[in-house]
Formats: structure tokens, C-alpha cells, sequence
């Protein structure tokens, strides 16, 4: 018996080897040809364009044939779907592709959730520009045009008036989008796992910037851990929980929710996905937790024990990423600062 892992990002972000050292099961691990050698184990398999290449799945197949696979785990975005097809055609346990979809397809997220009465944006799928045309006329500027299963805000759009409209219609392919409404409020994301029932560990947090203006304005993507006892992280968990029941998640999974909080104080969702947060904000979750979520998701598939220690009294903490931009350093802080209480990781990148 074995256990397929498709992987994006080698051993400095996922040391499986580690965290499987008493497994008694194959362990094949699938990535790209760049960063599969950070593994140094014979059953890490690389492939050149790793993301489109079937012979991943080629490989799968006639691994099933002579070491049967039981589990397929997949950690990143662009994995998920593919993750969920191939458990299909072999009869895998786990999110199914279906599911999957749920959690990727932000049209399909936002149909299933209004249907069941969670609060959502106006939304509306593009099948032809005259379906851009005729939303903005009816809800107004600004809207927001978005790829339905692209993530990290790549290919969002937001349309501020009738001329940039005109510019949107005339330049952009807009193949697989949909178009919303623009919410004012302010954007939180939740992280954590569900076991298969319910969140078993969650944390939220404040975007200091809503991601779309900080890219578009080159602020960079910053965000602060909440108080367990403020009312916004109440607020939030809450909603989480509906999101899921309203999904009936019965399988484990790690995820990453982003919502909106509304002048009128209403959670409406901006997008979730059955994968972590990005941009590192991960080290703050270990650093804070000590819980490591791929990991907690890894054991817990494969029935290997993963224990939460004491949540409920840890400090806060945020990360703000600041893009590069051309200049020279003229001065530098040089205030004497206490790092063990003040700052647990900084880095600089040129």
C-alpha cells in the first residue's frame, strides 16, 4: 500500500520525511524537477512542467497497479482539483471533485452559499461582455470582475467607472471570469482545520491593506492576528462554521477563508479555499501555536496521532510584506530593540 503526495515547494515547506519517519506505508512524493532533489529520497519523483504534465497521472495509475494508492494529498490551490480527479478514477478516499470545486470555483462557492442564505456580494457568471454590461447598469460602480478558479487576487479587476469599463471590454479576454459587486469593509481571513465535523483549530486575522488596492497601489499585503475575545473573531469563526455546514465537509481539510466585514457589521465572503494562507504567514501560525497545519493535515489523514497543546492564551502577532522598488538605503533605525519580546522574525529580501 502506498500514499501519493503531489507537491509545489520541496522540503523547506513540507518535510513529509520528517513528519512520516514511523509510517509504515510507501510514501511517493510528486513535484517539480527544481525542487523535488530537496527531498533526497528515492521514491521523490520529478516531472519537467510539473503543473500541466499527465504523466503525473500516468504515474499514479500504474502505481496503483502494483503498490495501491490510499491516499492522495495535496496541500497547494493548484493542486486541489487535480488531487480530487484522481482520487475519482482510482476509487480514493477524500475531498471529491465536486467538493473540490467548492472550494475553487468562486461562482459555484457563491451559488451554493446564497442559495442556503449566507450573505454574498451580487454576483453573476460571464457567459458574454453584454452580462458585464447589463450587472454594472443594474447594481452600479464599482464592480469586480474575478477568474473563477485563479487565486492570490491574479487576474482581478476592479471597474471604477462607464470609461474604464470601455478599456476592460475592449483589451481583456475575459474567458472563465465572473463579475460582483464591490464591498466596502474591512477584509479578514480565517485559517485552520476541519476535521471532518468541525474546526478543530482556527485563528483570524485583519488585512492591514484589502488585498486587490495593496497590489494595485504596491502597498504590499500585511495582516494582524485578532483577540480571541474581540467581538470580530467571534464573528468570524461563526460564520466559518456555516460556510462549512452549508458545504457538508465531512473529510479533513486545512483552509484559508477571506471575509469581508460590512459597514452594517455583516460577514460576506470574498473567496475560501481548502488550502493555507500564503505569503508566510504560516511561520506566525508555527511560531504562535506551535501547530503546524500541512502537517496537522498529513497525520490526521493517515490516522497518525497530531495533539493540540493550550490556544487559548498566546500573543498576538502580524506580518506585513513589503514589495522590492528600485533606491538606495540613506538611513537605517538603529533604536535598540528588545527582539525577544518585541519582534519574533525579520527578514530582508533585495
Amino acid at each position: 500500500m502506498s500514499i501519493v503526495i503531489i507537491d509545489r515547494e520541496g522540503k523547506s515547506r513540507h518535510d513529509y520525511l520528517k513528519w512520516l519517519n514511523d509510517f509504515d506505508q510507501d510514501v511517493y512524493i510528486l513535484g517539480y524537477l527544481e525542487t523535488i532533489n530537496s527531498f533526497s529520497y528515492d521514491k521523490a519523483v520529478g516531472f519537467p512542467e510539473f503543473e500541466t504534465n499527465g504523466n503525473v497521472e500516468q504515474f499514479i495509475y500504474e502505481l496503483n497497479k502494483i503498490d495501491p494508492v490510499t491516499n492522495v494529498l495535496a496541500f497547494e490551490e493548484g493542486s486541489i482539483i487535480r488531487a480530487a480527479c484522481i482520487r475519482k478514477n482510482l476509487g480514493i478516499k477524500g475531498q471529491t471533485l465536486e467538493e473540490a470545486l467548492l472550494f475553487r470555483d468562486k461562482y459555484l462557492m457563491r451559488e451554493k452559499l446564497s442559495k442556503e442564505g449566507l450573505k454574498m456580494p451580487k454576483f453573476r457568471k460571464i457567459n458574454h461582455f453584454m452580462d458585464i454590461v447589463s450587472f454594472c447598469e443594474q447594481f452600479g460602480y464599482p464592480v469586480i470582475l474575478k477568474p473563477r478558479k485563479k487565486w492570490a487576487s491574479k487576474g482581478v479587476i476592479k471597474i471604477e467607472n462607464k470609461d474604464s469599463l470601455s478599456d476592460i471590454l475592449s483589451n481583456v479576454s475575459l474567458d472563465d471570469y465572473m463579475v460582483e459587486e464591490y464591498v466596502s469593509g474591512q477584509l479578514y481571513h480565517v485559517d485552520g482545520f476541519f476535521n471532518g465535523q468541525s474546526i478543530e483549530f482556527s485563528c483570524c486575522s485583519m488585512y492591514v491593506k484589502n488585498c486587490l488596492e495593496a497590489l494595485e497601489e504596491g502597498f504590499g499585503l500585511g495582516s494582524i492576528m485578532l483577540d480571541i475575545d474581540s467581538k470580530e473573531d467571534k464573528l468570524l469563526k461563526k460564520y466559518t462554521v456555516e460556510i462549512f455546514k452549508t458545504f457538508e465537509v465531512d473529510y479533513n481539510t486545512i483552509f484559508h477563508a477571506e471575509v469581508f466585514i460590512d459597514k452594517s457589521g455583516n460577514p460576506i465572503l470574498c473567496e475560501i479555499g481548502s488550502r493555507l494562507v500564503g505569503g508566510e504567514y504560516t511561520k506566525n501560525i508555527i511560531k504562535l501555536f506551535s501547530i503546524n497545519l500541512d502537517e496537522y493535515l498529513v497525520k490526521r489523514e493517515l490516522g497518525i496521532p497530531y495533539n493540540i497543546g493550550n490556544i487559548s492564551n498566546v500573543r498576538l502577532s502580524g506580518k506585513v510584506w513589503i514589495p522590492a522598488q528600485n533606491g538606495y538605503v540613506k538611513n537605517f533605525y538603529s533604536k535598540s530593540i528588545d527582539w525577544s519580546e518585541t519582534i519574533t522574525d525579520m527578514w530582508f529580501a533585495t
